[in-house]
């Protein structure tokens, strides 16, 4: 879990210095990605996973604040409702990632 946090935060990091006017395949595939790690962080938040051990194999403030994100939200007993908000928290950071990049949609 650490190496691969780091190496997405890394990306993260470089794409917030990007920021285009229009979406470019760049920029699409950078949300794609931020939005695929922020299902698993909330996967691990709905599975019970300690809130501490998933902020030490983060790596840079965007990611602790995915994290921080993540563990603000309820936690859901049903798998049903685990699913859903799982889905929801992962679309909610794309769109924050292309508002972030400057991407109109």
């Amino acid at each position: 879990m650490k190496k691969s946090l780091v190496i997405v935060a890394f990306t993260l990091s470089m794409s917030s210095q990007a920021g285009a006017e229009e979406a470019t395949d760049y920029d699409q595939k950078i949300c794609e990605l931020e939005s695929s790690l922020a299902y698993q962080i909330m996967s691990f938040r709905q599975s019970g996973s300690p809130m501490h051990e998933v902020l030490q194999a983060s790596v840079g403030d965007d990611l602790k604040s995915v994290v921080r994100d993540a563990y603000d939200t309820q936690q859901f007993q049903s798998e049903y409702a685990q699913g859903i908000i799982k889905t929801e928290f992962a679309k909610l950071r794309y769109y924050k990632c292309l508002d972030r990049m400057g991407v109109k949609f």
